[in-house]
């Protein structure tokens, strides 16, 4: 599957990740080597929240709620949010859209 996404040598992947709908993410190291690759946690799925991920990451589960709503959008309507180690969010909403944003981020994985 990193072969088809015009990966020939696995060296050059950060990471894949295997999408709900069975196909496969690749996200390709950066040049520089120096800098650590951003991982993303999952910290909800479905409109409910990953305990052990926000555990790991030292978000407070009513503070994620809260910046949810600080978005405009209510926590039913959330696909799936991830956090990266810089407090970079993803947030892909039932909807088909998007937004990004950022949390203080405490913890370390």
């Amino acid at each position: 599957a990193i072969r088809s996404n015009g990966y020939a040598d696995i060296n050059d992947v950060a990471y894949a990740i295997l999408e709900i709908n069975g196909s496969i993410c690749v996200v390709e190291k950066e040049e520089n080597v120096n800098e650590p690759t951003l991982l993303p946690l999952a910290l909800m799925v479905d409109g409910k929240c990953e305990k052990n991920n926000l555990k790991l990451s030292g978000i407070d589960e009513n503070y994620l709620l809260e910046q949810i709503k600080k978005q405009g959008v209510k926590v039913k309507d959330v696909l799936y949010l991830d956090v990266r180690q810089n407090g970079l969010v993803y947030l892909s909403q039932k909807s088909g859209k998007f937004l990004n944003f950022n949390l203080d981020v405490k913890g370390e994985w």
